[in-house]
């Protein structure tokens, strides 16, 4: 073998070394990288990816129908969850239960900055934004970027008792799953204002409402 043959020899062979180095670089960064990401879930669990919410509070079903991506009502910011609003439809109309609120918003948020997360009615729940992203139901930036807005359904064909306590349930769910306590569920009022939820506030039932929130932690 001639001087010139060895001396390529060697240079593929160190090429083939560090095409090898080189790989092996790439998988322990992507593993390092995953690492990280994973600690970060680890180390603050209120920013979760979408998809983790059951198919079942209790034995409340949830419909995990969200509002597409671009539309105006969900620009697809993410924050960290530190609240949980607490607000009523103010629809009283027959018929007006979480599944036609769902539909509703598929309309309305495609050209209006309009959205909350979940709505509840007497016997199921409506899941229409990831929870890790902002939504548009509270009044302020601050409600907006730090609250997961839950709608309670007020329609005069629905039993509100019953769903008053399916929204305790979900509540407690929030509060357990993203770390909170009951010091960080707000009612919408508390933001902006506004007389809401409504009939909770008139009736004066917030305290009550709580309890149950408390009552549903402790079953969790």
């Amino acid at each position: 073998m001639t001087n010139a043959e060895r001396r390529s020899k060697q240079r593929r062979k160190r090429k083939r070394q560090v095409k090898i180095l080189r790989g092996m670089l790439t998988v322990a960064a992507v593993a390092i990288l995953v690492l990280v990401v994973r600690l970060i879930q680890i180390l603050n669990p209120n920013v979760i990816q979408e998809g983790e919410t059951p198919d079942f509070i209790g034995a409340i079903p949830v419909h995990t129908k969200y509002i597409p991506e671009g539309y105006a009502g969900r620009p697809g910011t993410l924050r960290e969850i530190r609240s949980v609003v607490i607000h009523e439809t103010a629809n009283t109309a027959k018929g007006t239960d979480s599944e036609n609120h769902s539909r509703y918003l598929m309309n309305e948020a495609k050209s209006t900055k309009i959205s909350w997360h979940y709505t509840v009615d007497d016997h199921e729940i409506y899941h229409h934004l990831p929870d890790q992203e902002i939504g548009y139901h509270a009044g302020t930036a601050e409600g907006n970027e730090e609250g997961i807005g839950v709608e309670i359904c007020v329609n005069e064909d629905g039993d509100f008792e019953k769903a008053l306590d399916n929204a305790a349930q979900l509540t407690a769910y929030l509060v357990k799953q993203y770390h909170l306590s009951l010091d960080d569920v707000y009612q919408h009022h508390e933001y902006s204002g506004k007389d809401c939820p409504h009939r909770i506030r008139e009736e004066g039932r917030w305290d009550a409402f709580l309890e149950a929130v408390k009552h549903y932690m402790g079953t969790i």
